[in-house]
């Protein structure tokens, strides 16, 4: 897993914190009995995993919720989700229905492993029995793709359940949610559709008050097969029609996946452990949900056939995980500040700290370098011409030490002298000291660290140690070539120069210097500049090699401290991105709203203890080595500080409606006009709630006689936007208006429920049937059961179907 990714989990873990953390013990986020969710068909794959997902981030029992899905190519699963795979046995789109039904009753095997997958859920649901108030009555909720053929198994699957799971609760019912995709982007559109049409057709007859089912489907392991009955009454209580577009003709975003998620929230709204009152409040009376009264209102007296609802839900909340981001690259901008500060600071200390000053890279040099007076003790006992001082005298220097010495003194001096320092510079590999120093005096130190060595050895850069040392040498080449002009300035001196000729009264004293005086003056004077050219090529080696060392450190740490430095700009744009995702008023400011909330915790903490506190063990640390040794350890304690730091701020822990008002005007002003107050921004927020929790179902209106809606909104019902949106909306009495009292206090959602419609008044229906009929016409079987003999047979009944 990426570092990004990695990102993203620690953003959606804050997030879930803050959403248990805020909701606690909260009442209408834990169901009051056991919901077991089926999922028929392989289309319903994506729909287990984000409902699965959801049950665990929003109920507070959500562990304990069951789930089964059953389809052609489902893949093995683990608790809380059971698989069950019917074998297939080629598909034939003419009859592709009827066989998958044929072949459920022909496998007695795959019947078996259904059964008994069944009740290993009910011994699950039992040992999860402490997270419910009630085991007395279990819901189940079917949940199926429009346009899976797998739902020809809906009955059977369906009465199979609530006879195993009725063995061991008295009350089982259970509700049908259809997930309803709209997009018609496959070459396969047309025969989709027919199948959808097909299933609302046999809708109403599963839910006709007297719809019978009674099969052999019950095995036992000896083979004994028993009845699955269901006596006449409609087969689920309430059926949901959930489209992925809404009735405005807007396409929900999140797709399909937010219509799992609103199953999930459906599921939750009825199957609710009942609400505890929030206190009393100065603000309108608001209703609580109750279902019974709901299914009563959408069903009219004369109805016959299944009668559906929908829903819509929209949300307004803090967006935590985008504000985990952007708190994540403000704390890591700080620490990259401070360790930029302390480079540039510590530069001026870089010198002596690594032992480079001019003073100690001289003694260096001079360390390798035998003392002049020593070295020219061994080159005075060099032998020499036998040559009086007359004939030396006319001569240049470079010409005497020819006459006397050959080349016997230059080799002499190079060998025991110059080679012997260099080759001494060699075995004592300064460079390699200077790495040890580094790593114990720079990369060792938490406030300093790679960061610091990348800056001080930048090349290019004013003041830096590279280019400080390119500075010196090339000094010491100016030096260099200033002592080689001298020495050939004094090889050309003449010997009565440096040797001159004492005059004497006494007649017997010639008053001529020795030749031992000539050779002695001779060899201080040259090779006394020799030496000094010896010592600056020693030094400038020294120094080029100290260059070279740090270039390669330089070179080795870019990479990895280059990352370091770009996950800031990252960071900045995963967490801008995410916000402008998320939109809306809840998106507003994020990045420039944290970025000061951060620097205000973070200066407070500066101030109590110490400037660098960001790099004590008990914290980051060593941030830039420990990023370049193991990211993974890095970003954790990266993350653990920001919660130890950030997090535990009260400034992250103001009200919903106040973070957010606080947030929206964080770049005005408060002296300007254009200041927003909350009056205007509790207003938006409604306005975003009604337009986004429009209804996910096209009905075509004029057929539809009994539409019935509810409103509730789901949040603290003391918090002062419920307050002020109920009483905005109660003025205009168009519904029932409610709530549903939750703990949390980072959202509000408002859930709009409509019921009342049939499937022929679905515009999918009124376009999908002439696909249907077209496709009969044509030979396809869409249909296991003979519906004009279920319909004669109710009309006998006194129904319609």
């Amino acid at each position: 897993m990426s570092l990004r990714e990695k990102c993203m989990v620690f953003a959606g873990e804050y997030a879930a914190e803050l959403e248990h953390r805020s909701s606690g013990e909260d009442a209408l986020s834990t169901i009051y009995h056991p919901v077991v969710f089926l999922f028929l068909g392989d289309r319903a794959a994506e729909d287990v995993r984000h409902a699965a997902d959801w049950l665990q981030r929003r109920w507070h029992n959500g562990a304990g919720a069951i789930c089964l899905h059953a389809g052609i190519s489902v893949q093995g699963a683990e608790e809380p989700v059971y698989g069950w795979q019917l074998l297939s046995a080629g598909a034939d789109p003419r009859t592709e229905r009827p066989d998958i039904r044929h072949r459920f009753y022909e496998d007695d095997a795959k019947l078996l492993e259904l059964n008994v997958t069944l009740r290993k859920m009910v011994n699950n649901i039992r040992a999860m029995g402490r997270s419910y108030d009630n085991l007395q009555r279990l819901n189940i909720a079917v949940v199926t793709r429009l346009d899976d053929p797998f739902h020809v198994l809906l009955p059977d699957l369906t009465v199979l359940m609530k006879t195993v799971f009725g063995e061991s609760f008295r009350s089982v019912i259970a509700d049908l949610y259809v997930l309803a995709d709209e997009r018609q982007e496959n070459e396969d559109f047309a025969y989709r559709s027919a199948i959808g049409v097909s299933l609302l057709k046999e809708l109403d007859v599963y839910q006709s008050r007297s719809y019978r089912y009674e099969q052999r489907l019950q095995v036992t392991g000896e083979g004994v097969r028993l009845p699955a009955v269901h006596p006449p009454s409609p087969l689920f209580d309430t059926v949901y029609w959930l489209s992925n577009k809404d009735e405005r003709g807007i396409f929900a975003e999140g797709g399909m996946r937010s219509g799992a998620e609103l199953v999930c929230r459906l599921s939750l709204l009825k199957n609710a452990r009942p609400a505890e009152d929030p206190g009393s409040s100065s603000g309108p009376a608001l209703d609580s949900y109750n279902h019974q009264l709901f299914k009563q209102s959408i069903t009219p007296a004369d109805a016959r056939g299944a009668v559906y609802a929908s829903a819509g839900c929209a949300q307004v909340t803090r967006p935590n995980a985008e504000i985990a981001l952007s708190v994540l690259y403000h704390y890591q901008k700080r620490v990259l500040l401070r360790l930029q500060d302390n480079a540039q600071t510590g530069i001026v200390q870089a010198l002596p700290l690594l032992q480079l000053d001019p003073q100690d890279t001289e003694r260096a040099a001079r360390g390798m370098m035998p003392e002049p007076e020593k070295a020219m003790e061994g080159m005075r006992g060099l032998m020499h011409a036998d040559l009086s001082f007359g004939d030396l005298r006319p001569m240049t220097l470079r010409q005497a030490e020819q006459a006397l010495f050959g080349d016997n003194a230059r080799l002499f001096f190079e060998k025991n002298i110059a080679a012997a320092a260099e080759s001494l510079l060699e075995q004592n590999d300064p460079a390699r000291r200077l790495e040890r120093l580094v790593e114990q005096k720079v990369i060792q130190e938490p406030a300093l660290g790679l960061y610091a060595l990348y800056r001080w050895t930048m090349p290019g850069e004013a003041g830096s140690l590279a280019e400080l040392l390119d500075e010196r040498i090339r000094q010491m080449v100016g030096r260099i070539t200033q002592c080689r002009v001298d020495l050939e300035m004094a090889r050309d001196e003449k010997v009565e120069y440096i040797v001159p000729v004492k005059s004497s009264p006494l007649a017997w004293f010639s008053g001529k210097p020795s030749v031992k005086e000539v050779v002695r003056r001779l060899l201080d004077h040259i090779y006394g500049l020799q030496w000094e050219l010896a010592l600056l090529e020693l030094h400038r080696k020294l120094l080029v090699q100290y260059r070279d060392k740090l270039g390669e450190l330089h070179r080795k740490v870019r990479p990895v401290v280059e990352r370091f430095i770009g996950l800031e700009q990252e960071w900045l744009k995963l967490s801008r991105s995410e916000a402008a995702a998320f939109g809306g008023q809840a998106g507003r400011n994020i990045d420039e709203y944290y970025g000061h909330v951060v620097e205000t915790i973070l200066n407070e903490w500066e101030n109590r203890l110490h400037r660098l506190f960001y790099f004590e063990p008990a914290r980051i640390g060593n941030a830039s080595l420990l990023f370049a040794e193991q990211e993974d350890v890095w970003l954790q304690r990266l993350t653990d500080t920001v919660r130890k730091d950030l997090f535990s701020h009260s400034l992250f822990h103001q009200s919903f409606e106040a973070e957010l008002l606080a947030r929206a005007n964080v770049t005005t002003s408060y002296d300007n006009p254009l200041v927003l107050t909350k009056e205007d921004l509790f207003r938006d927020m409604s306005r975003t709630l009604d337009s986004e929790s429009a209804i996910r179902a096209d009905v075509y209106h004029s057929t539809h006689r009994h539409r019935y809606e509810e409103q509730y909104y789901a949040g603290h019902a003391q918090s002062e936007f419920i307050r002020y949106a109920a009483g905005a909306q109660q003025t205009s009495g168009t519904c029932k208006l409610g709530c549903i009292h939750e703990g949390r206090t980072s959202s509000v959602e408002k859930i709009h429920l409509m019921g009342g419609f049939r499937g022929e008044d679905l515009m999918y229906f009124r376009h999908g049937k002439r696909y249907y009929d077209s496709y009969a016409e044509s030979g396809f079987q869409f249909h296991s059961i003979d519906l004009n003999a279920v319909q004669e047979r109710q009309l006998g009944n006194g129904e319609r179907a």
